[in-house]
């Protein structure tokens, strides 16, 4: 199984539950930093998802390494294996990514508010950025596309509402909401039939991802999100955001792909990770029986290291270092 984006923080640990079970892991990412990349059993430094060599080079890895599938990470390399699905999957490999009719939904926020809106599923509401007042504060911006909170945060006043507009590219402006936010790990089928739902608090989030969390069995959370995975089609993994309020819960984001906590998701409920698996074997996959509620997920970190070798730096490893004027000492 080709796993990209292995440097992400629950990279390596993704990486090893997948291993244990006996799956070949094929890391990819476009640093040769990444941590992953000395965890999975081969590892590629490949290009930016929205990179012209992307699809080439990842044709050229699934035609070398024969995976069963791939699991990918950033929203570049989404869109792009989503807009190249089939041809990708003619290669013998799974893409656990939507059709690009869905993607082009769920990677731009605008897009997934109006389909919340639409599906009358709940959500903050939107504010043009000509019609809103003073009392309509506190409110929440966010950029229209990106991800891990960067430029996402909270106004307080007109004059910060201005600020921040001048620094976003297409600026989504919704009422803020306060209360306890949740991110709600999800694993549906290839057919975008949901096989498990596994809400989790996120007690505290660094850069936009959690690192800490517990799961929690909101029964009306569990709904609401079946009812939203009814109403499209997502194979594979994917996770919802959104906050319970004391007016109820609110969706906020739906990410086609594993969050950065979603390692609590899969130790609280075992089929998570076996009917990924059985999915790449072409096997029918089964509905969870239920996870564990209460399980909290802490976190430290593990350094890793690696001997390289007097003349490792070569390539692109080197270039990226003369790049950052770093230079190797012989």
């Amino acid at each position: 199984m080709i796993r990209s984006a292995v440097g992400c923080p629950a990279g390596v640990d993704l990486i090893k539950e997948f291993q244990r079970r006996g799956v070949t892991v094929i890391g990819m990412d476009c640093s040769p930093f990444s941590a992953g990349l000395f965890a999975a059993d081969k590892g590629y430094v490949v290009p930016r998802g929205d990179s012209p060599e992307f699809l080439s080079v990842l044709k050229n890895i699934i035609n070398d390494e024969r995976p069963q599938g791939i699991l990918t990470g950033p929203e570049e390399e989404i869109i792009m294996i989503s807009r190249h699905k089939a041809e990708l999957e003619s290669l013998g490999v799974i893409a656990f990514v939507p059709d690009l009719e869905v993607t082009k939904i769920f990677t731009d926020k605008q897009e997934t508010k109006k389909f919340f809106e639409s599906a009358a599923l709940p959500t903050a509401k939107g504010f043009r950025l000509d019609e809103i007042k003073a009392a309509d504060f506190p409110l929440f911006i966010k950029p229209r596309k990106g991800r891990g909170g960067t430029g996402a945060k909270k106004l307080s006043r007109l004059t910060e509402l201005e600020e921040a507009i001048s620094g976003i590219d297409g600026p989504l402006v919704e009422k803020h909401l306060d209360g306890t936010e949740y991110t709600i790990d999800v694993l549906n089928d290839l057919e975008g039939k949901n096989l498990s739902i596994v809400p989790r608090v996120r007690l505290e989030v660094d850069s936009g991802i959690s690192t800490k969390g517990i799961t929690v069995n909101d029964k009306e959370i569990i709904g609401l999100v079946g009812k939203l995975m009814g109403k499209t089609r997502i194979p594979g993994p994917c996770c919802v955001q959104g906050f319970r309020t004391g007016d109820g819960f609110f969706f906020t984001e739906v990410n086609l792909r594993l969050g950065g906590g979603s390692m609590l998701a899969a130790k609280a409920d075992p089929s998570f990770i076996e009917n990924i698996i059985s999915m790449l074997k072409g096997e029918k996959p089964r509905k969870s029986e239920g996870f564990r509620a209460g399980l909290l997920m802490l976190r430290h970190h593990e350094n890793v290291f690696v001997d390289v070798g007097d003349n490792a730096f070569s390539g692109e490893m080197d270039a990226l270092l003369k790049k950052r004027g770093i230079g190797w000492k012989q």
